[in-house]
């Protein structure tokens, strides 16, 4: 549920922050990690910086799940917002607090 959210989430604002280069972000069959795939060459630090500020927003989201119908949403109901905002904080804070590489 907080895996699926997360890419509901994601997926629907990282493309305000990185406009016209977003090809997708999914999640991993497994629910293990994501997939993020943009359109050309950019560095590690832009991409991460973006998605981190996404993060941040997930993290205190207090509306509904975007796309989440049964119309929008083939799985529509494996969403848990709670646990998607923890996901999120818990990115936010160990990249701020262990960094990731392309911020060392």
């Amino acid at each position: 549920g907080a895996m699926h959210t997360l890419e509901h989430l994601v997926a629907e604002y990282i493309r305000d922050e990185l406009p016209g280069i977003v090809i997708d972000f999914s999640p991993m069959g497994c629910r293990t990690g994501f997939y993020f795939t943009v359109w050309g060459d950019h560095e590690e630090s832009y991409i991460a910086e973006h998605l981190v500020n996404v993060l941040k927003k997930v993290a205190v989201w207090d509306k509904e799940v975007p796309a989440a119908t049964e119309v929008e949403c083939g799985n529509y109901r494996d969403h848990d917002l709670e646990g998607a905002k923890l996901l999120a904080q818990k990115w936010v804070d160990g990249i701020t607090t262990k960094g990731w590489n392309c911020y060392k």
